[in-house]
């Protein structure tokens, strides 16, 4: 039969290895804690907010100039609109600008992805047509200003 030297001595190591392998697990816990802890990567970049803004302002709507008769993109749309202008075809510019700006953001915007947007059209601090907004808004948002004559388009995404 083999007789340990020292019995004190081999528990005295084990004790030790079982400590730095606590050790070790108790650190791995806490990077990993830190890790799942981080702000989610932001899905949402600025410029995304803005392409779509200045594609947006370049669409051509339905609403035809009572002057030379030709289709109008967003933008001079809002200028019309802020003027009380009529379409050729006698509809309220306004009430044009707000239809086809609710359709637009809809298709563009899908909610599953995103939790919300607002689209606000202001003229001298004033709400020009009333305020386009659908979903969830939360407080992480892209945004972008753009200014079309004295009129600022505020378009926010929210996720």
């Amino acid at each position: 039969m083999l007789k340990l030297t020292n019995p004190k001595r081999s528990q005295e190591e084990m004790v030790g290895f079982a400590l730095i392998i606590i050790l070790v697990a108790i650190i791995l816990l806490i990077f990993l804690g830190f890790s799942l802890n981080k702000q989610p990567k932001e899905s949402l970049e600025s410029r995304e907010v803005e392409s779509f803004l200045d594609a947006t302002l370049s669409y051509t709507t339905e609403c035809r100039d009572e002057r030379n008769f030709e289709f109008l993109p967003i933008r001079k749309l809002i200028i019309d609109c802020s003027q009380g202008l009529l379409c050729h075809n006698g509809k309220n510019t306004c009430e044009v600008l707000e239809e086809d700006l609710k359709k637009i953001t809809k298709k563009s915007w899908d909610l599953t992805r995103y939790k919300g947007y607002e689209m606000k059209l202001m003229i001298l601090n004033e709400t020009l047509i009333p305020i386009i907004k659908e979903g969830n808004l939360t407080g992480n948002s892209k945004g972008y200003l753009e200014e079309v004559d004295e009129i600022e388009i505020i378009f926010r995404a929210y996720y």
